[in-house]
């Protein structure tokens, strides 16, 4: 639940190994919309990759694809997981969706 209107900045995917996936998307009002043009997997052995709307840094060094779209938020919209795919090998994967209140 987003309590304020919000801007997406960065989202950022580790597992404890393997190259599990991710979709994440905002629900307004019961229409989703994908934060992400193409599912996020972490880097190889579950190491940590992100998504900006350009590919430069992450927050934490980590150079970001450009795969973040549909990056403002209305207050009261959820932000959810779409989609996913577990590789078999990840037994957890942890995502953070980053974001600013306007």
């Amino acid at each position: 639940f987003i309590p304020g209107a919000a801007t997406v900045l960065e989202i950022d995917v580790r597992a404890n190994t393997g190259t599990p996936n991710i979709t994440m998307g905002v629900d307004h009002a019961g229409t989703v919309s994908n934060l992400i043009s193409s599912a996020l997997a972490t880097a190889g052995s579950g190491g940590r990759a992100c998504s900006k709307v350009t590919a430069v840094a992450g927050i934490d060094g980590t150079t970001c694809s450009s795969t973040l779209q549909n990056t403002t938020i209305a207050a009261g919209d959820y932000i959810q997981a779409v989609s996913g795919t577990a590789d078999g090998v990840a037994t957890w994967m942890t995502v953070h969706v980053v974001y600013t209140l306007n």
